[in-house]
């Protein structure tokens, strides 16, 4: 049932303080993971220093950005297909493509990893071109929506949800927040100022979804309902991380060379007397001094070696601790085997199978709106859309990224043909560089060469047959 006008106000005003709250908090991450949020620490005469801000501007490393890269570039989804028969869904084949996932799956989870949440919208829509119904799949910011749960640990669907984007007014103007509120009926559109005051209800459109059409990424959720990414337990050592280099760049800017000293002589009383030290010095590079009372020495420059190993031992920590391969983080690697680098990223693999799990059960929720989408759509074949709709034994597959050398895998995948009796077809997508569409073209060459095979047998069996009909017909012996 759609809501009243007041309702909808009230919805958005009580719940606008708890939306800003969790879209700063993503914003907060967001700065961290460009390396924008935490300037390191100074020495207090240093504070007002342009040098020394200088400094800690460029001592800024994105290891938050490595560490969600590792991740992310591991994840693809390939195809959503039937347990029973292995054949894709018709719901990802009227969806994916034609809403580009492809590419922007990797934006929803870079967004989650590194913000803790990231949100995808399902509403219906029509095809740009012909017109035709599609479900309209959106990857949205956890920096502009927050969803709303009875249980956040427990509900698979929000209650409502709220996006807001900051629109900016002519000069001289406030700025206002265009406001969506998302129920399982409707999309509400609203207006406010930064504050949340002056909330105006502006239009609504029904979506007839059943549910709230919001649907939530996270790398992991406990049982609290918390959402936990790849950055915000592991700020202090980022943080720890800027720090180390901004000390070295202070040791390397003002104490990585020898100052020479001299006591014991007398000061030069003119410029000229002056340019006459510089220039014997110079000249001569030798230093004389008639005072018994006189020294020369150097001050040694401060060695930079402890403060960069102090560096690599902080970056391996933070390797350990978030499961990311000391080389990805280092940069150092000498010529590591296959086996040797699926070893190293051993770890790494086993986190990005965990978050699989949750980012599949994700798109199984989206897909399974689209299909709903799909069904009340009134186009053809909306009953095997319901169909698949209800079906929870359709399966998200994966693109396998693992470290492992084309040798290795078609000798693994051989021996399983050899020595379990698999059909071969069943392997061939197993293979690293193989997709579903090399799948069913070798299948159509087989076919082919099978019906080549068939008919040249054919043919031949037929002129083996005419030989012998015109043999005997002339009187010869027939074969």
């Amino acid at each position: 049932m759609v809501m009243s006008q007041r309702a909808v106000r009230a919805l958005a005003s009580d719940h606008f303080q708890a939306w800003q709250n969790s879209t700063n908090k993503a914003k907060m991450l967001d700065r961290i993971i460009r390396g924008i949020e935490h300037d390191p620490l100074m020495p207090n005469k240093a504070e007002h220093s342009v040098e020394y801000k200088n400094l800690g501007e460029i001592s800024s490393t994105p290891h938050a950005h490595l560490i969600i890269s590792s991740v992310a570039q591991a994840l693809s989804v390939t195809d959503h297909r039937k347990a029973d028969s292995g054949d894709s869904t018709k719901v990802f084949e009227q969806t994916w493509k034609p809403n580009s996932l492809l590419s922007r799956q990797n934006a929803i989870y870079r967004g989650s990893l590194g913000q803790n949440l990231s949100y995808v919208t399902t509403l219906p829509g029509r095809r740009p071109h012909t017109g035709q119904p599609m479900p309209l799949v959106r990857g949205v910011s956890a920096t502009k929506m927050a969803a709303f749960y009875a249980d956040d640990a427990e509900d698979d669907f929000a209650i409502f949800a709220i996006r807001g984007d900051v629109q900016k007014s002519p000069e001289g103007e406030a700025d206002k927040i265009a406001l969506r509120v998302y129920d399982e009926d409707a999309t509400y559109y609203l207006s406010c100022d930064i504050d949340g005051s002056k909330m105006q209800f502006l239009s609504y459109e029904v979506h007839d979804v059943g549910v709230t059409p919001v649907h939530r990424f996270t790398p992991r959720l406990d049982l609290e309902g918390r959402a936990v990414g790849e950055v915000e337990p592991f700020i202090p050592m980022l943080r720890r991380l800027d720090q180390d280099v901004f000390d070295r760049v202070i040791v390397q800017r003002f104490n990585s060379w020898r100052v020479r000293y001299a006591t014991g002589l007398k000061k030069p009383e003119s410029d000229a007397e002056r340019a006459a030290a510089a220039m014997a010095l110079r000249v001569e590079d030798l230093l004389v001094n008639e005072s018994t009372d006189a020294k020369f020495g150097t001050l040694d420059p401060t060695d930079i070696k402890p403060y960069i190993e102090a560096h690599e031992s902080d970056v391996r920590n933070l390797a350990a601790v978030t499961q990311t391969p000391p080389h990805h983080l280092l940069g150092q690697m000498a010529n590591l085997s296959a086996e040797a680098l699926a070893a190293a990223e051993a770890s790494l693999m086993r986190k990005v199978e965990s978050i699989k799990e949750s980012y599949g059960q994700s798109w199984d929720m989206v897909l399974r709106s689209c299909a709903f989408i799909l069904a009340k759509s009134g186009i053809d074949e909306a009953a095997a859309y319901e169909q698949e709709a209800v079906n929870y034994e359709l399966e998200v597959q994966w693109r396998d990224t693992a470290s492992r050398s084309l040798a290795q895998a078609v000798d693994a995948l051989g021996k399983a043909a050899e020595m379990l009796d698999i059909p071969v077809e069943m392997l061939w997508e197993e293979l690293p560089f193989w997709k579903k569409g090399d799948t069913e073209r070798a299948k159509e060459i087989l076919a082919q060469k099978g019906a080549d095979a068939m008919m040249m047998q054919f043919l031949e069996s037929s002129a083996g047959q005419m030989e012998r009909a015109e043999a005997v017909a002339n009187g010869r012996p027939a074969d």
